[in-house]
C-alpha cells in the first residue's frame, strides 16, 4: 500500500512539473538603466489576449508599450525612428511621439522597483513592444524582433 501511494506522489509531481509549475511561458518584459528584455512567444496568434508580466528594475517611472505597424512602417522605419528619438533626448530636446503608421495596442505606467500587466488584444500582423524612463521620456528601448501575429 505504502509503494502504491509513493509512486502516486512522484506521478503528481511529475505531472506538476512538465504543466509549467514554474515560470516557464511567462511572458515578461523588464526595464532596467540600461535597456529593456522580452521573455515570451515571438509568433503569437491573433484575437488572443497578449498579456505580459511588467517589472521595472529601473531608478525612473518606466513605461510599456505594445503597438502595430500599420502601412507605411517596417520594422526597419521603426528602428530608425527609435534611433532618431534616443538621439533627440541625448541631446536633450524633447520627445517627438510615435509616427502615424503606429497604432498603439495597449500602455502601462510602472513606478520604480515596482511590476505590473501589459494586456491588449492583438491582430494578425506585425506587433512591436518597447520600454521607456518616462515622465519625461529619457529613454527609449525596443524590443527586438518583432512579433509577428498570425491570423
Amino acid at each position: 500500500m505504502r509503494s502504491i501511494f509513493a509512486l502516486a506522489v512522484v506521478v503528481a509531481i511529475v505531472l506538476l512539473a512538465a504543466c509549467g509549475g514554474g515560470d516557464s511561458g511567462r511572458t515578461r518584459l523588464t526595464l532596467t538603466e540600461d535597456g529593456c528584455t522580452y521573455e515570451g512567444d515571438e509568433s503569437p496568434s491573433a484575437m488572443q489576449t497578449f498579456e505580459a508580466e511588467l517589472k521595472n528594475k529601473s531608478s525612473k517611472l518606466g513605461a510599456f508599450e505594445i503597438a502595430k505597424i500599420g502601412p507605411g512602417g517596417t520594422f526597419a522605419t521603426v528602428k530608425a525612428y527609435v534611433a532618431a528619438e534616443r538621439q533627440r533626448l541625448e541631446n536633450g530636446r524633447q520627445f517627438l511621439g510615435p509616427p502615424a503608421y503606429m497604432t498603439l495596442g495597449a500602455r502601462a505606467v510602472v513606478p520604480s522597483g515596482e511590476s505590473g500587466t501589459l494586456v491588449s488584444t492583438i491582430t494578425a500582423g506585425e506587433w512591436v513592444l518597447w520600454c521607456a524612463h518616462d515622465h519625461p521620456p529619457t529613454a527609449l528601448f525596443l524590443i527586438t524582433p518583432s512579433l509577428q501575429v498570425s491570423g
